[in-house]
């Protein structure tokens, strides 16, 4: 499936999206982000999967902090999803924080999870189908 464009519109569409994969590679400096979404559609519900990917991250510290406390969630429960609710995901305007040209500061805030603000280079989606 094609990469979706990420604006403001494509992160108000994944308003109560459930978090399923919460993975992080720390040597990489990427975040993958697997979605559960709701919508509906030609009069019926669609359910479908999204995954995002945020990568040149920087303050690797806090996301493994988080990274490591989902998987002792999975571990403790022995669920193969996280199935947290998606709180806030939103670009941060400029004039937020401090910044260098070219980079995205973003908002994430997972259900029970503690909140992050990422500092990262590029941002990509792509949709993995209905369910």
């Amino acid at each position: 499936m094609p990469f979706r464009h990420v604006t403001p519109a494509f992160f108000a569409a994944l308003h109560d999206a459930v978090v399923e994969e919460f993975v992080f590679d720390a040597a990489g400096g990427r975040l993958q982000l697997t979605l559960r979404l709701v919508a509906f559609a030609n009069n019926q519900f669609e359910h479908r999967r999204e995954q995002v990917m945020l990568s040149g991250l920087r303050h690797k510290a806090d996301v493994e902090r988080v990274h490591q406390r989902v998987k002792a969630v999975l571990s403790k429960t022995g669920r193969p999803e996280l199935g947290y609710g998606l709180d806030e995901f939103r670009l941060l305007p400029p004039e937020a924080l401090e910044r260098e040209q070219g980079r995205l500061n973003v908002l994430l805030a997972i259900d029970h999870l503690p909140v992050l603000h990422l500092d990262c280079q590029k941002i990509t989606s792509q949709g993995m189908g209905l369910l």
